[in-house]
This record gives C-alpha cells, structure tokens and sequence, in this order.
C-alpha cells in the first residue's frame, strides 16, 4: 500500500503480468544478440488489449488505454531514462535560467511529423498550449517561440517538477502540427499526426487500432533507455486488438492470435509461468486508490475520510486483487524505489492506520447518519474492481 501523509486516500501499488509469446519474441533477441547477425525486421505484430480508449488524443485524458496506444504515434519535448530522470527527445538540449523561471528547448532539425512537414517552433508552442489548458498542468505559465527552432517556457515562479510534469507519459505532452492542436474540437482530435516510429492507419470500433511503420522517422541514436534513446520500428505494423474478456485473451496467446497481452489474470499466473511457449515479465504498474468527492457528501468532511482510511484493512484487498504477494507492494511511499529524486518514507508512521473502532468514532464525529455510500468502478480492469468488491464488503461489515 503506499499513502502520502498528506492526502486521506487508500493507494496501493500493483505489478501487472505481461505475457509474450516465445516465438517472435525468441526470433528477436537472438537476431539482436547474435554477434554480427542481422535484426529480424516487418511482420504484424498483434497485441490482445484489454481496453478500447475513449480517445486517442495524447492530451485529452490520464486513461491507460489511450497512453498505451498513443505511445508510438506521439513523442514529447523531454522523457524519462530508466532512472526516471528527465532527458531530451523531440529537444535537442534545454537549459534553465538561474533563476529557474525559463525554460529554453532547443528542437532537433529535420524531425518529420507523419504528414511529411517538418516540426517547427510554431508546432511545439500550439501543442503545449493545448495540452497546458487540457491537463491544467504549470498553471500562470506560457510558451513563446524564439525562432524555428527554439521556444521557451516562462513560469511565474520556479518550479523543480515541471521538466518532469511535462516528460510524464501518463498524459502525454505529445506534439503535432500546429493547425490541429490549433483548430481540435472540444471532443479531442480525430487527425492523429504525430512524429513517432508508428503512424496511424485505421481504428474499427470494437475490433483494433492498426498502426503502421513510418518510414521517414527521425529518432535519436542513442541507446534505448526507459523512455528515451532508439525507438527502432521492427514491425510492419501493430495491431491492438480490443479483448474485455481476460480468459480471451488468455488463450488467444496460447493459440498464437496475439503475441503479446497485458493485464493478464493473477489466478493464471503458475499456469502460465509453467507453459515453456510463454515468457512471463512484470513491472511496476501503478497505484489502486480510492479519490473522496470532497465537494458535497459525508466526505466533504476530513473526519469521514479519515474514518475511511482506518476502516480499511488494505493487505487483504490487495490479496483479493493480486492473489500472489508478489505482484503487490505493501509501503509508506507514493513513489517506487526506483524513482530515487521523488522517493521517500516520510510519515511512515501513519502508514496502514487500520482502527476500525477509531473510524467509527470519526464517522459518529463528522455526522454520518447511514447515507448510501457509491463506489464508482470499472470491470475495465479485473484488479480496479477486484479492490472496490473488498472495500465494499469491509464497509459493509463495519455497518
């Protein structure tokens, strides 16, 4: 579980399973790794996903879904290394003033977005304007083109996150030319232009998103690093093929229909680790929490969401969610270790607060009367509403 000590909220940190199938992925590295061998290039690459985006506006939203699939279309000023440290990517280089209130990109030349026009300045300050008032992210802030090449932020006051704010995929600063940021429909974009190594083909609802190698990609040479360095376009073309179903997907790999899914069920997990045709990864996913409607309700009161947290046994839902410890981390921090500028222990000491009596006390103090309490969820994703089935029942047997 991790739960800053400034934010009444129940945050625990999960590790999805993704499963490949052995045999393109075998094909790869031994073609890469072989000393003078040469790189296995073109083909389809299908990818079972559990969700289908709402949109696939790089701005417009946080949903994994639409991250996961904008990825390779869009790419964004700066990005994240393994190290979660900033590093340029559309940028050549950056520079912050002393007093650290500008911010001055200078762009790589000849950075072709999918149309074929280059990217310039224009492109870049229309793009971050739009994702600035859609993701309301360094607000009192404003982007200026210096020349083709050049822009700047100027924030009102210094801020340390905001190279970080805008490197963080979770609503990607992407850029794209300039008269569709400028003239996008409140609703998000329909035109998907970007400048990644896959350029958009089609999207059947329902069915697949289909994306294709752009042939005049313009990437770095450095080595892959997390987000950063090559991105190198192996594939043809990638399909994400929209499957809700868990045990769908599931063996559609076994089958050889996809050859990757993600979000695979954890009560699947020894079969699957056990079948010599998969190969298994985890990684560090993200958080389950609960967000409190603080603007009208019970808890609009700090007592009610502080009652919240201590009725909550945390280690049984993540159980519930996760089945196996290994796919679940139980700590005070809101960053993972591996994030060592924003890792930190501090308020440990008010880590897994469980005091179901305490939380009745406070209930009985903010005036809860027995009002109907609503959890909004989504089946989207089997551990989400794994965790607000257990909530539910422990706020049931607390009365």
């Amino acid at each position: 579980m991790l739960k800053s000590k400034w934010v009444w909220s129940l945050a625990l940190m999960s590790v999805p399973m993704v499963l490949a199938s052995c045999s393109n992925e075998t094909e790869s590295e031994d073609a890469s790794s072989a000393e003078g061998a040469e790189e296995v290039v073109g083909g389809t690459f299908n990818y079972g996903y559990g969700t289908q985006p709402e949109v696939l506006d790089p701005h417009f939203t946080t949903a994994g879904a639409t991250r996961d699939l904008v990825r390779p279309m869009y790419e964004s000023l700066v990005t994240l290394n393994s190290n979660y440290e900033v590093v340029p990517m559309l940028a050549e280089s950056y520079d912050v003033s002393e007093d650290g209130k500008t911010i001055t990109f200078n762009l790589r030349e000849g950075v072709l977005f999918h149309d074929g026009e280059e990217m310039k300045a224009e492109d870049v300050v229309a793009s971050m304007e739009r994702w600035h008032e859609i993701a309301n992210v360094l607000p009192e802030s404003a982007y200026e083109v210096v020349d083709p090449y050049t822009v700047e932020l100027h924030l009102e006051e210094r801020n340390n996150s905001a190279l970080h704010l805008i490197a963080d995929i979770s609503q990607l600063a992407g850029i794209m030319p300039e008269e569709i940021a400028s003239n996008a429909p409140i609703t998000g974009i329909t035109e998907y232009v970007g400048t990644g190594p896959y350029q958009f083909e089609v999207w059947h609802q329902d069915q697949h998103v289909q994306l294709v190698r752009f042939e005049e990609y313009t990437g770095v040479e450095d080595e892959a690093d997390g987000m950063a360095g090559q991105k190198n376009a192996y594939v043809d073309e990638i399909f994400f093929h929209f499957v809700p179903d868990s045990q769908t997907k599931v063996a559609g790999l076994q089958t050889g229909e996809y050859d990757l899914i993600s979000y695979v069920p954890y009560d699947t997990y020894e079969m699957l680790e056990n079948d010599d045709s998969l190969i298994v990864h985890t990684m560090p996913s993200g958080m389950e929490f609960l967000v409190f409607n603080k603007k009208e309700g019970i808890f609009s009161d700090t007592k009610a969401r502080q009652a919240f947290n201590m009725a909550i046994d945390k280690e049984p839902v993540m159980k519930a969610a996760f089945n196996y410890e290994e796919f679940y981390s139980m700590e005070p921090a809101l960053m993972i270790p591996d994030q060592a500028d924003w890792h930190t222990r501090a308020g440990e000491e008010h880590f897994n607060e469980y005091d179901p009596d305490r939380a009745l006390e406070l209930l009985d103090e903010a005036g809860y009367n027995g009002e109907e309490i609503v959890i909004l969820t989504t089946r989207d994703y089997d551990h989400h509403y794994s965790v607000s089935v257990v909530v539910h029942q422990q706020l049931q047997e607390l009365g």
